[in-house]
This record gives structure tokens, sequence and C-alpha cells, in this order.
């Protein structure tokens, strides 16, 4: 597939349509009827009335046998689906995702219409591309079709550049009792991104394409992480009543794991999810190192798990954050937030996201190796992660080349590695001892808990022994002209950034 998919916009517009197939245009009978249709709610250019025309015309053709200005209604039916989908889809995915990374990632957006009217088998894609000369209109023109087996051939086709997700066919059921009503799926491409490394993605894909077209997504979300564990999906309703169940007048806030382990306080009488006001006043006992545990399945509080050393925890992590919020999170990996009953991913902090972006675009310009967006996305989500850990940590990032003299340079005061890709699992764990991590531009890891070096500088007392430690070793890579970003997170989870001219 091409990159641009040779977009071809054959079909007639819908005034266009209306001035060839009949004597005055659609304006002029709307005009004419206007009281009427005023009166009934409809507007010029609503949807609303231009599938009242379509649907009028389609019913006399279908009569008079013009099979010819029959798929025209079907082609002006089909841009109207296509354009109310493509506001339904940034609607919801926004809900979804507050950030807007999924539309940005979203490339191409089609719409299919498998027709059978007539003993006419066809397919029909808007907007119109070689995507159907090319492929479906060729291999894949019988139907039924196995539709693991389509997506597999368009991901061939599409040469495997993009994640594509295939939407299951449904019948244009408003079209019954007309003509046999076509089959329409959606077809998404999304500009892949391989810094994901949490199945929930996959899930979401998985539970969308099966309800693609429900009249919102709300249930989708729900329905993904069902996909992920039976356990959660059926805490779903209790976990939102318990979030609205206060106790002496106070909103829900308390710490949850599902999970199965041996209790280091154990309950003699257990409670069941389902027991509200009871779950609430355990609750209230709890915090970050002392967890209500719910056994997975039955949904029983058995006990509460003592956290030692901000441990990774292995199970389902359920934090109440107030009314209707609370967040899921799975070995300590967010996972998504319920707020008033909507699935939505986590949101993270852009401020320091666009710091981050602009300091590694700027420091790194002139590098002989090219920072992709795929590159900045790693890094700020190993930052955003670095932020979750307690202890705090130095993330030194350094051109390939220099990262591995460095590491070298620095192995007595150092864990030097084979270099690794990190993910956030990796970064965790890395991030757990003292010492920064020596990175490359591309999230490659070099070493770790590394003692930095540099020559005495004038530090800031009051910022402590991390930052002056940081501060002096970048110092000394400024004077070498070693183009370098450092990243200072503190306790706190606030980031400096190194230049200092990039801090917000």
């Amino acid at each position: 597939m091409q990159e641009d998919h040779k977009d071809i916009n054959n079909f007639k517009s819908f005034n266009d349509f209306f001035k060839e197939n009949s004597n005055i245009s659609y304006k002029q009978i709307f005009e004419e009827n206007k009281d009427y249709f005023e009166r009934a709610g409809y507007k010029l250019d609503g949807h609303d009335t231009k599938y009242m025309f379509l649907y009028e015309y389609l019913r006399r053709f279908v009569q008079l046998g013009e099979e010819e200005r029959v798929y025209d209604i079907l082609d002006q039916l089909h841009i109207l689906q296509y354009n109310e989908y493509l506001d339904k889809i940034k609607r919801e995915f926004n809900k979804f995702d507050p950030s807007k990374k999924w539309l940005k990632r979203l490339k191409k957006v089609y719409f299919v219409q498998h027709r059978r009217t007539q003993d006419e088998r066809s397919f029909v894609i808007y907007p119109h591309s070689n995507f159907v000369e090319n492929f479906l209109d060729s291999d894949y023109r019988e139907f039924p079709i196995t539709w693991s087996n389509l997506e597999e051939m368009i991901q061939k086709f599409d040469q495997n550049r993009h994640d594509i997700w295939l939407g299951q066919p449904t019948p244009m059921g408003d079209l019954e009792g007309i003509i046999n009503p076509p089959l329409k799926f959606p077809i998404l491409f999304f500009e892949k991104d391989d810094t994901e490394d949490f199945q929930f993605f996959n899930y979401y894909k998985i539970a969308w394409e099966s309800r693609w077209d429900d009249l919102t997504f709300d249930e989708i979300g729900r329905s993904a992480a069902s996909l992920l564990d039976t356990s959660l999906y059926k805490a779903f309703p209790e976990l939102n009543i318990i979030s609205t169940t206060p106790y002496e007048g106070e909103e829900c806030k308390g710490y949850m794991l599902i999970d199965e382990e041996i209790p280091d306080v154990e309950l003699l009488e257990p409670v069941r999810l389902n027991e509200h006001k009871r779950i609430r006043k355990l609750l209230e006992v709890s915090d970050k190192n002392l967890i209500l545990l719910v056994k997975p399945f039955t949904l029983i509080a058995y006990g509460f798990k003592v956290r030692k050393n901000n441990e990774i925890l292995t199970g389902i992590f359920i934090e109440f954050k107030n009314k209707l919020s609370w967040h899921c999170s799975i070995e300590s990996v967010p996972l998504f937030q319920s707020d008033n009953f909507q699935i939505k991913l986590p949101v993270i902090d852009t401020k320091d996201n666009d710091s981050i972006d602009e300091a590694i675009r700027t420091v790194f310009k002139k590098t002989s190796q090219l920072i992709t967006n795929k590159d900045i996305t790693l890094l700020n989500k190993l930052v955003l992660t670095a932020k979750e850990q307690k202890k705090g940590t130095i993330l030194v990032i350094l051109e390939k080349e220099i990262a591995m003299v460095e590491a070298t340079r620095l192995t007595q005061s150092s864990t030097l590695i084979k270099p690794k890709k990190l993910n956030l699992q990796l970064l965790k764990r890395l991030s757990g001892i003292d010492g920064a991590i020596i990175l490359d531009t591309k999230g490659t890891c070099h070493a770790f808990g590394v003692i930095l070096d540099g020559r005495i500088t004038k530090g800031d007392p009051g910022r402590g022994a991390r930052f002056n430690s940081a501060h002096r070793y970048f110092r000394t890579k400024e004077e070498e002209e070693v183009p370098c970003v450092l990243l200072i997170v503190s306790e706190d989870g606030h980031v400096s950034i190194l230049p200092e001219e990039f801090e917000n």
C-alpha cells in the first residue's frame, strides 16, 4: 500500500447527486417544504434530513429497477455514515484517551461497504483508494471472509507499516425492507508504537473490533478489562459502588489488591466485595503500605498485605481516589482509571513531556542518529515510570557512541550491561538502586547504578546530593562539548532538566 493510499474522491457530492437525479435540487425541495421540516426538527444540512431524502429516493429507484441510481444512493449513504463515524471516533477516543495520543497515531480511516444488491457482490471503500482495486476487489471478492485472515492479508499489503484495526461487519439494518442490506465495517490505520509493552491496548482492540458500532464505546474499556482478567470485570460494579460509599462523612480513599497470597494480617471473618459498607470500613484502615487483599474470582476480602520497600505488586492494584474515581494498575504499571463510569487511559503530565521533548530534540539536533517520535515517546514513558520510584533517580541521555564510552569509563562505579532497550518494567527494576542510568537517545540502557563524576563546581546546598552530582557531571560534559541531557527525578516526583533552560 502506498504511503498516501492514493486517495481519489470519485464519489458524487450530495448536492450534485440530487441535481442529476431530480428536476429540482435537494435544497429547493427542502425550501418548498421548509415549514414541515422545521416543525419536525430537521435542518437543511442535518444528517437526519439527508438520510430521509436518501431513503425515499432509494425506495423509489428500487421500485423502478434503476440499478445504477440505487448504487448512487448507496454511495451517498456510505459517505454520510463515514462522516458520522469519524465524528464518533474523535468523540469516543477523546473520552478514552484524554492525552489524544491515539488520535495522533490514527493516520487513515476507511469505511467499507460489502454490497449484495440484485445478485451482485462488490466492495466499496470511502475515501476511494487503490486499496479496493489492488486488494478487496481481487483476492477477496467472494464472501464470506475469514476476518482474521483478512487482517493478516491487509497487514501484508500494507507491508506491516501500520497497526491495523478491522471492525467486524454489521448489516446496514435500516435498509431492511428496501433492499438486501449491505454489510459495513471500518478499517483503521494507526502509526505503530513499538514502545507499548503492556497488553491492554491489544485487549481494547479486540473488544473494539466486535463493538465498534455501539452507540458509545463506554463498554469497550470494561470488555478489554475482562479480557485481561475476568475477576476485574466482575468487580467493576462493586468497585464503583464502594467508591461512592462514604465513611464518617469522608469520601472513599484506600488501597486494594486483587491477588491470592498469604496475608500479613488475616481476617478471621472474610468480607464479600458486595458488602460495600464493610469493605469501605476496611479501606479506611488501608494505605500504600497496608493494602486490603481480595481473592480473585470469589472477590472476598481476607486480610491485609504489608508492602515493604515499595515492592512491585503482582496482582491487580486498585487505588480509590474519591467518589466514582479509582485507578487500576498491574505490577505497578498504570493500566487505566475509572472516572464517573468512564474508562480512561492514565493521564500523563504533558508539561514535563513537552519540556523533555524540546530538550532532547534541541540538544541532539546535530546527532548522526535520527531521533524519531517513537524515541521521544519511549523516553517520556521512562521518565513517567521513574517518577513513581520513591527513591528518585537520574537518567543520563547521550548519543549512542558516547553512552558506550561513558559506561565503559565509569565501570568501576557502576554496573555495566550489554546494551538493552528499556521497557517500563526494566526501568522500574534498574532505578530501584542508588545511582544514575546511562542510556542513549533510542532508550537503550548501557549501565545502571552509576556514580557520576565531574569537576568540582559551586553547587546548590538546598538541592541535595543527587542534584549536585548530576550538575557537576553535566557541567563537565558541557565544557567538553558533549551533547547531554540529564533528567533528575526527586523523591517527590519532581523532574529537573539539564540544560536548565528547558525546565518548566
